[in-house]
């Protein structure tokens, strides 16, 4: 009788070291991550094609295409 867990996804539009600088100040969001209870999707407007990248423990972020 337990529930499936569930996971939150999580787009922002900003620069995707801005984004990693944000995590690492904060404790909880970092583990929140890093455990995949939180699914994070940068998009990069500054990268070559404004491509989008998700955030992988370990790896920061990696292309999705």
């Amino acid at each position: 009788p337990y529930h499936d867990p569930l996971r939150l996804t999580v787009v922002i539009e900003a620069p995707r070291q801005r984004i990693l600088d944000i995590v690492e100040r904060q404790l909880v969001l970092k583990q929140l991550c890093d455990n995949e209870w939180i699914h994070l999707i940068a998009v990069d407007h500054e990268s070559d094609n404004g491509a989008l990248y998700r955030y992988r423990p370990e790896h920061g972020f990696v292309n999705l295409d």
